[in-house]
């Protein structure tokens, strides 16, 4: 085989590899159902600049079981660990800023890796 074919099929081979992992990495994320009236956008909770965001919530309660149905949907199967609230007030060398308030959830998948899903609430269900 000459080089120009030799190119040509490892050029292919890698254009279908490509292929194979741009249709993993744009799986489609189950449809959830939250609690009524809650609806989510955002991002995938892979971290807090990513957030899931978590709309129409009414009470932390709600807020809680919003939480629990997108997890759920997410990974099916799944352990809570443990959870936090972060951000809020800080104070540097150039003065106070207030960040919003997010909720990070330790999980573990049925699968036994362990991952942190960061959730955030609009306005209308903020962290008090």
């Amino acid at each position: 085989m000459n080089r120009f074919a030799i190119g040509l099929v490892i050029l292919t081979a890698g254009l279908m590899l490509a292929s194979i992992a741009q249709a993993k990495s744009k799986k489609s994320s189950p449809a959830v159902e939250g609690p009524p009236g809650v609806t989510y956008k955002g991002g995938d909770g892979h971290d807090c600049k990513h957030a899931v965001i978590i709309h129409g919530a009414k009470g932390e309660a709600v807020e809680a079981e919003a939480e629990s149905k997108w997890l759920e949907a997410q990974f099916p199967g799944y352990k809570k660990i443990k959870q936090q609230v972060t951000g809020g007030i800080s104070f540097g060398s150039k003065g106070g800023s207030v960040d919003s308030l997010m909720e990070q959830v330790f999980i573990t998948t049925t699968e036994g890796q362990e991952k942190t899903i960061c959730f955030g609430f609009a306005s209308e269900s903020a962290k008090h």
